[in-house]
């Protein structure tokens, strides 16, 4: 963020749905920066930046380490159709077991909800859906209900977890939930392409700064 300029900072951070997701996970010895571009906007402005040979070094300032080595770039797409593929594939699939890397909040009449609510988790992906490929924040309203109405969360392992920007602290969540869904193959099929979509995109509020990352666990039947 440092490399752009302040008025384009300020205008991303913003913006009400992000069209960048960033969050940092350590996995065994490494240190991993996952950094999510949602559309062509956040394309044009981070890769020149992200793929240049000049950047050898991340720096994190609220970090105990504050300087990382640059090891290696991996890229990976996302496309409308890949996830069009997932939609009408055949799917059986009923559980679904969602991992909060990093702590995840949403925002609903000005309260902060520091805990897994579906309309909410539901609501939050659709909308960045939505922006990531038409770039409106509309919802199917219909959809929404019917999600709603077909899904309950059946197990969880939660626990409150304080995310610090600057020099505040954001409530929100972390740990692992358990959706199951008993609606028609339609309604099957759209929520495994959300949640799929929602692994880039992360879910509910603070995305461009770390929060809301998630990730699809091995599902059982």
């Amino acid at each position: 963020m440092n490399q752009l300029e302040g008025s384009l900072v300020e205008e991303l951070h913003s913006m009400e749905t992000n069209p960048f997701a960033i969050y940092v996970e350590q996995v065994h010895d490494k240190v991993q920066f996952v950094l999510s571009l949602l559309n062509e906007k956040a394309i044009e402005i981070f890769s020149p930046i992200l793929l240049s040979s000049s950047l050898t070094t991340i720096n994190l300032e609220a970090s105990r380490q504050k300087e990382f080595q640059i090891k290696n770039r991996e890229i990976e797409n996302l496309s409308e159709k890949d996830l069009a593929d997932v939609f009408y594939r055949e799917n059986s699939q009923k559980n679904f077991d969602i991992s909060f890397v990093t702590p995840a909040g949403f925002k609903s009449k000005g309260e902060y909800i520091f805990f897994p609510d579906l309309r909410l988790f539901y609501q939050s992906l659709m909308k960045k859906y939505n922006y990531a490929f038409t770039g409106s924040e509309s919802v199917d309203v219909d959809m929404l209900e019917k999600l709603c109405e077909n899904t309950q969360i059946v197990s969880y392992r939660i626990m409150s977890s304080y995310y610090k920007i600057h020099r505040s602290f954001v409530p929100g969540f972390k740990g692992t939930i358990r959706i199951r869904c008993r609606g028609n193959q339609t309604i099957n099929s759209f929520l495994t392409s959300l949640i799929k979509f929602g692994e880039y995109s992360g879910v509910g509020i603070k995305t461009g700064m770390g929060m809301g990352a998630l990730q699809l666990k091995e599902n059982r039947k």
